[in-house]
């Protein structure tokens, strides 16, 4: 846990200068799947982090990583962190199914989680990060977006949300946008300000 409030407080004090982004890894919204993965968190520490970066950056977008079927992971542990997920509202989310690797102590642990129900899950997962990504760009429509001009007519926002702008933009360089519709692929429309 290395999101501090110093940095989350630099993040808000430099909005020209600085993405609000961060990506903080969850790898499960259930406490006991988290301390079977011996991590040195919980989900309330978590959400913690997650109300004091907003507060600092109301418009931070956070993204994670979550892996379904760890050993031991029940379809109730599962849901918790389905639903842990949900209430993050996270507008990014990498969801892996867990793989067993050599000569580490899961990989020989008990209640390994049978292949159809890790796809199962991980389908769910992708569901949810498809729905909340869409939930946090419309939530950017009509809002000013510092844009970075990556190829004709295309940028991205400091959120990591893929814009389309006027093909008049000069490539590489940043630009300030409202974005005013959000397309059917999931990027943003924007005019250019």
């Amino acid at each position: 846990m290395d999101v501090s409030a110093r940095l989350v407080e630099t993040l808000g004090a430099y909005p020209e200068r600085l993405a609000p982004f961060l990506h903080v890894c969850l790898q499960s919204g259930c406490d006991a799947t988290l301390a079977r993965m011996g991590r040195p968190y919980d989900v309330a520490a978590y959400a913690r982090m997650a109300r004091m970066a907003r507060a600092a950056v109301p418009s931070l977008a956070l993204g994670t990583d979550v892996i379904t079927g760890f050993p031991g992971e029940t379809e109730a542990e599962f849901q918790q962190s389905l639903s842990f997920c949900r209430d993050m509202a996270f507008a990014n989310m990498h969801v892996f199914r867990y793989s067993p690797r050599p000569l580490t102590p899961a990989a020989d642990a008990p209640d390994q989680v049978s292949a159809q129900d890790k796809a199962a899950r991980s389908a769910r997962l992708r569901a949810l990060a498809r729905d909340l990504r869409r939930e946090a760009a419309r939530a950017r429509l009509g809002t000013e977006e510092l844009v970075v001009v990556e190829s004709r007519g295309r940028g991205v926002t400091g959120g990591l949300f893929d814009v389309r702008v006027s093909p008049a933009a000069q490539v590489g360089s940043m630009v300030r946008a409202r974005p005013t519709s959000l397309l059917d692929d999931g990027s943003l429309l924007a005019e250019l300000l």
